[in-house]
């Protein structure tokens, strides 16, 4: 019977030492984050887009964002290139916006691992619906921030 306590003792501590209890709880997402808005009598507004799909420049069976209302939207960049190129289709009218970044790998955690982050350099656009953009903030990383306001 002693043995049987024992050998339980044993597995229980082996069992617990083994387990990892520092698990992963920052964010490892890193999505560029860009906000609709119009001007009115020279104040900015936020504005909802509506029948708006968005999807990469030749990767039109792979709609990243499909036919619904929206003020921002969250995209992913490539993490292969330093460019990354969407279609905005807002009521079937396009516009195509050109993203150039640097890429760079930074490393949380041993428990989360690495991610991808961009520095935006440029953000080039066809101007059928988008008037102007503006990039507020050039850094994408794992924080939910707004990078880039487009004028409509």
């Amino acid at each position: 019977m002693r043995g049987v306590v024992t050998a339980s003792i044993i597995i229980l501590m082996v069992a617990l030492v083994s387990c990892n209890l520092n698990l992963c709880e920052e964010s490892t997402d890193v999505n560029f984050i860009l906000g609709f808005y119009t001007v009115d009598e020279e104040i900015e507004r936020d504005s909802v887009v509506y029948d708006l799909t968005i999807y990469g420049v030749g990767r039109e069976d792979s709609l990243l964002y499909d036919h619904g209302a929206a003020r921002k939207i969250t995209l992913p960049l490539d993490m292969t290139s330093d460019t990354s190129r969407f279609v905005i289709n807002i009521g079937g009218i396009q516009d195509v916006c050109t993203i150039t970044c640097t890429r760079f790998v930074r490393l949380l955690s041993h428990d989360c691992g690495f991610i991808t982050e961009f520095d935006i350099l440029d953000f080039n656009h066809t101007t059928v619906n988008i008037d102007s953009v503006a990039i507020i903030q050039p850094k994408v990383t794992n924080f939910e921030e707004e990078h880039v306001k487009i004028f409509l």
